[in-house]
């Protein structure tokens, strides 16, 4: 008599799998909930960016994945991208926490918002749109705090290290962008690795320091220096315009953001320091920053991006932060940021991407293609005045004011 079959094993038990990165156990695969599932991506997102952070090169901590190919996102990655057109000044868990709340409700408390908010829920819809899945993925996890602050946690480390590794690097051949002639040198020479004797203290960096209304004389870098003076976030310092420009105080969009030293950190930051001194689009032969980085055009806030770290760079300060002594770093990048506000500027961008040289050729400051697809003054004594950037937009205002009445008569 042949032997009677034995009845099939029951399956074994999935062991849950334990996280790493956020200390937290990955459910098994059987029935998952919305939640679950999106967790167990996160998760697996998390253990491959922490394990790859360990182990790779820089050139490739900045290179976007394939999403074609992989499904993986690395967070971290992902934060190196978004520091250079997104935002410097706010932690990623600030941004994504009022993002979240904004998915979820779209109520009308958001259709009118504070210029904080405003900038907040502008730079969550950057960071949404350069991470696949994100919004989803926190608006289903937005219960659970420990999964997205390990997320924050690594965008985080990618934003710090990519504007450290920029400030770094414009410590040491920022200077020599200065100069409108790039076979001058600054004079006295600076140490590389020392900042004390930059800002107030050197002409040069001094007198590019200097807002454009005031004279740039060593009696008013003295002043200022001695705190007689005050220099704020909401005046326009002279390396903005280009080094022959002659202020207006009736005209003080021309020639804002076209100076040579803006032009030049803008193209070291997305090109290269090899880059900063040659020809617009000029590249050695392989892929700079912007390329790595999946970015093709200059946007408001890769230039707000660029003036912050140049101004930076010719100051005494050696320790990145919000704040010098009375200067707001956060306030400053704001209002640059807000002088492209409602569409205006597009000259200023165009000027960023394809400048008009002598030769009648339009070429690419930063990226070398022909048409890339753009995406209150403290006074030293008595009453106060308008800051450029409060005189900026009344200008505009009135201009838009003599349009209106010549298109009605």
């Amino acid at each position: 008599m042949p032997p009677r079959p034995r009845p099939p094993s029951p399956p074994a038990p999935s062991t849950p799998r334990h996280n790493r990165a956020s200390g937290t156990e990955i459910p098994s695969q059987s029935v998952l909930s919305p939640t679950s599932t999106a967790r167990q991506k996160v998760q697996q997102n998390l253990l491959r960016s922490t394990s790859t952070r360990k182990k790779r090169a820089r050139k490739e901590a900045i290179t976007i994945v394939d999403t074609e190919k992989d499904n993986s996102v690395f967070y971290g990655t992902y934060g190196r991208n978004y520091a250079r057109v997104g935002d410097i000044f706010n932690r990623i868990e600030t941004i994504a926490e009022l993002g979240i709340k904004y998915e979820v409700s779209r109520a009308s408390m958001f259709d009118t918002v504070c210029d904080e908010d405003r900038h907040l829920l502008e730079s969550w819809r950057i960071l949404k749109d350069a991470i696949p899945g994100f919004s989803d993925d926190m608006v289903t996890l937005r219960k659970d705090k420990v999964t997205r602050n390990s997320v924050f946690q690594q965008i985080n480390a990618g934003c710090n290290d990519v504007r450290s590794e920029d400030t770094n690097s414009l410590k040491v051949n920022g200077m020599s962008y200065l100069l409108k002639n790039k076979l001058d040198h600054v004079h006295p020479n600076v140490d590389k690795s020392n900042k004390s004797l930059r800002g107030w203290g050197h002409p040069q960096c001094a007198a590019a320091l200097c807002p454009i209304e005031l004279s740039p004389t060593q009696e008013m870098f003295a002043n200022i220096e001695a705190g007689n003076i005050v220099v704020t976030a909401d005046q326009f310092p002279r390396f903005l315009y280009p080094d022959e420009h002659v202020y207006d105080q009736n005209d003080v969009y021309s020639g804002l953001l076209r100076g040579h030293f803006c032009l030049r950190v803008a193209k070291h930051i997305f090109q290269g320091p090899s880059a900063a001194h040659e020809a617009p689009g000029w590249s050695r032969g392989k892929n700079g920053n912007a390329a790595l980085s999946g970015v093709t055009s200059m946007t408001p806030r890769s230039i707000a991006y660029v003036v912050v770290q140049a101004r930076f760079c010719i100051s005494s300060s050696s320790q990145w932060g919000s704040w010098d002594k009375n200067f707001d770093y956060a306030k400053f990048y704001w209002n640059i940021v807000d002088i492209f506000e409602g569409g205006e500027g597009k000259d200023i961008i165009a000027a960023f991407n394809y400048p008009v040289h002598l030769t009648s050729a339009i070429n690419s400051e930063v990226f070398g293609v022909s048409n890339p697809s753009i995406p209150t003054l403290t006074p030293m004594s008595g009453p106060a005045h308008p800051s450029q950037f409060e005189l900026l937009r009344q200008q505009r205002a009135a201009k838009r004011a003599r349009t209106d009445i010549q298109l009605a008569s």
